[in-house]
């Protein structure tokens, strides 16, 4: 039992290594069979399936991208990854309303990662909806007040929306946070003149 044990990890990590290797080369449809080949083992690792959805949207295979997130999440309801890259998915396909949910769940699950509100915010501007995203963005730094993203974020927001003061007000935030930041350090060196 113990050698059947050793040899089924074995041939997980053979699996997981291969897939790993053929992403790194740009051979997704490879590592989607690797994948494939380890849900054979693990049918519950949501991580796979989660992967395996990543791998099937880059490739343009949305259906099954959308089937392999959908395994994931009822595997793992509470993993947040799962939820934004959905969304990712789903804004791909134009469907937007969609898209908002996925990221809102993300916020209801880790209000404190930021990365939902990013998402939603940012599906609000290519939307036009620039109020709507900058209370997203607002609420967001409430929670994490210390996220560089986030105040970059309004700053970018809030030149497009034509008010340089409260974007460099923002900007400032940003290299508080993020001394180094280029990106902070040139807009704001552009509002300034």
């Amino acid at each position: 039992i113990a050698k059947v044990k050793i040899l089924r990890l074995d041939r997980i990590k053979a699996h997981y290594a291969l897939a790993r290797i053929y992403e790194n080369q740009g051979m997704a449809e490879k590592a989607i069979t690797e994948y494939k080949a380890l849900l054979e083992f693990e049918p519950k690792n949501f991580y796979t399936w989660r992967q395996l959805g990543v791998k099937y949207a880059n490739i343009g295979q949305y259906s099954e991208a959308e089937k392999a997130y959908e395994t994931s999440i009822e595997i793992a309801p509470m993993d947040i990854e799962a939820y934004l890259d959905r969304g990712d998915l789903f804004f791909k396909m134009a469907r937007v309303s969609e898209a908002g949910k996925e990221y809102e769940k993300a916020m209801e699950i880790a209000p404190y990662d930021g990365r939902g509100f990013l998402a939603l915010g940012r599906l609000y501007r290519q939307g036009g909806k620039l109020d709507d995203a900058e209370n997203i963005y607002r609420k967001a730094i409430k929670f994490s007040p210390e996220n560089a993203q986030l105040h970059l974020a309004l700053a970018t927001l809030m030149e497009e929306k034509k008010q340089p003061d409260l974007a460099m007000s923002e900007y400032k935030e940003v290299l508080k946070i993020e001394p180094a930041n280029k990106e902070a350090k040139i807009r704001l060196e552009s509002l300034k003149k």
